[in-house]
């Protein structure tokens, strides 16, 4: 990880890719999935013809309008969904964060009780369902974290280190480009990117960093820079595997 000197450059995404109903109490065990087991029912509409995103945070720390739209943009680009993406703001949890006490510590055990008690809406007949969580706080055992996906149909960001890394000056990109970047590089790795339930046409996986991209300015890279304006886009590489795999 990157000492606090350096963190204002950029920050390392941590994917832990760790095995693991109808709306409101469905087919729990689908959605309980390793990370990238799902890839195509993402990429295609073999099994699902529709897609629905649930967001839940911490009062504070949720995403930006703008960050939303362009996780739905993205998937409306390189998912095949013709039923249509649906994106809801479900349960906003009371925050105990208070800036003049100790930020709170969540380990992965911890995501997943939230998940547990929060999470509303699960795969159901031809809807896939996918589950964001953005908490109050920081990961344990890397603090650097931004954000990680856990099943094959959930990511978490960890909302304290994003918004303390953004919108706040002139050398922090603004708060919903870095939103976006960490929201799409989380949900592309349920994508099976990279070599990770999609397979690679060319090798272009960091050797460093597993299930991450090794060319320049990929979205996939294990370092998001947290100074830069624009929002990040997938290699060619990267697309020509979601391709390939059955995706846009």
């Amino acid at each position: 990880m990157l000492q606090r000197k350096a963190i204002f450059i950029g920050l390392i995404i941590i994917v832990c890719a760790l095995p693991g109903c109808s709306i409101f109490g469905g087919d729990l065990p689908s959605n309980r999935r390793g990370v990238g087991e799902s890839a195509r029912d993402f990429l295609t509409a073999d099994d699902f013809t529709s897609i629905i995103v649930e967001i839940d945070y911490h009062t504070g720390f949720g995403p930006t309008p703008e960050a939303v739209e362009n996780l739905r943009t993205f998937i409306e680009e390189r998912l095949h969904k013709p039923a249509g993406v649906t994106i809801t703001l479900s349960d906003e949890i009371p925050t105990e964060f208070d800036i003049n006490q100790r930020i709170p510590q969540y380990t992965r055990d911890d995501i997943v009780d939230f998940e547990d008690e929060y999470r509303d809406i699960y795969n159901d007949d031809n809807t896939l369902a996918v589950y964001f969580l953005f908490v109050d706080g920081i990961f344990q055992p890397s603090n650097g974290t931004l954000g990680f996906a856990y099943f094959n149909t959930s990511c978490t960001i960890m909302g304290a280190v994003v918004n303390n890394l953004s919108g706040n000056g002139q050398f922090q990109s603004p708060r919903e480009v870095l939103q976006t970047n960490v929201m799409i590089h989380e949900f592309a790795h349920l994508l099976g990117l990279v070599n990770d339930g999609t397979p690679m046409i060319q090798d272009h996986e960091d050797v460093n960093r597993p299930n991450h991209c090794n060319v320049a300015g990929c979205l996939m890279r294990a370092f998001i820079p947290t100074t830069i304006e624009e929002v990040r886009t997938l290699d060619a590489l990267c697309i020509q595997d979601l391709k390939a795999n059955g995706g846009k």
